[in-house]
């Protein structure tokens, strides 16, 4: 790693691959305003910025996995999986009950991978710079109870081409996200609550395909409301700027943003109710 930073939405990491030099960045949209933004709990990653340090072409392969520990954390619990392709995209799901986890990529020069062990798939990409769009499909536990190393993942890769003086690499998206269908069960009735963005919504594709194609606006909004933040903050003190970059994400990661879903299945906007997680602070 050649450097870090951090603001209350983003995480930024410039990394070195060889004589490529790139950024990493982590962003998690925060729009308070917005109650169907807000409640999609989805972040993205994306990579951009190549440069050579010799000032030489170089061939450029990404790739990236998630655990299926995403959608247990019991690793002896068994998760299913499917991968599908909607318009520009291709995401991997991946359940265990309940909660859902999905992963996805919209890039072209794709290949992708699901369902195998992590050491078998890294060490594909290390020889080869490409996955075999092999699914695999079928159910496994989140990890190999016969072997100490084998983790299951599912992974993308993509071949950004030559960088050179002339040519530079597009900036590589992916996001992450758990969707769940009911969240909190609450003690008056109608005591079933959804996430709010399902009033906007229809399925999981719908969910991923939007929060995609609202990235360029996402990032913008970031860039205004990190401005924002460590404007006010700094007329405090830097390391106020500091403690405001570290938490503001935690604080709004831990409200859940939901609605009533009556009996007939329909949504209720009218009994809007935020509920806070407990982050441990509680005896």
């Amino acid at each position: 790693m050649v450097q870090s930073s951090m603001t209350p939405t983003k995480t930024i990491f410039k990394l070195a691959a060889g004589l490529v030099e790139f950024n990493v960045t982590f962003l998690t949209p925060i729009k308070p305003e917005d109650f169907v933004q807000q409640s999609i709990p989805f972040s993205y990653l994306y990579v951009d910025g190549f440069t050579s340090t010799d000032s030489q072409p170089h061939s450029i392969q990404i790739y990236c996995d998630i655990l299926a520990e995403w959608a247990a954390a019991d690793l002896d619990a068994v998760v299913t999986w499917n991968t599908s392709s909607e318009q520009r995209m291709i995401y991997h799901r991946i359940n265990r009950g309940s909660p859902e986890v999905d992963r996805n990529w919209n890039c072209s020069n794709l290949t992708y991978q699901a369902g195998n062990a992590d050491s078998t798939m890294r060490a594909q990409f290390i020889d080869s710079g490409v996955l075999d769009n092999s699914l695999n499909q079928s159910s496994k536990t989140v990890k190999d109870p016969n072997s100490d190393m084998d983790w299951l993942v599912f992974s993308f890769a993509v071949d950004l081409g030559t960088l050179s003086s002339t040519s530079r690499p597009d900036p590589v998206l992916w996001a992450i996200g758990i969707v769940e269908d009911s969240l909190v069960t609450y003690p008056l009735p109608p005591s079933s609550r959804v996430a709010y963005y399902w009033t906007k919504y229809l399925n999981d594709a719908s969910v991923i395909s939007n929060f995609l194609e609202n990235f360029p606006s996402a990032l913008n909004r970031s860039l205004e409301f990190d401005s924002e933040i460590m404007t006010a903050a700094n007329k405090i003190s830097s390391n106020y700027t500091e403690i405001l970059s570290l938490v503001t994400r935690q604080i709004f990661a831990s409200m859940e943003i939901t609605v009533a879903r009556n009996n007939d299945n329909s949504l209720d906007t009218s009994k809007t109710r935020i509920f806070m997680k407990d982050m441990g602070s509680t005896k």
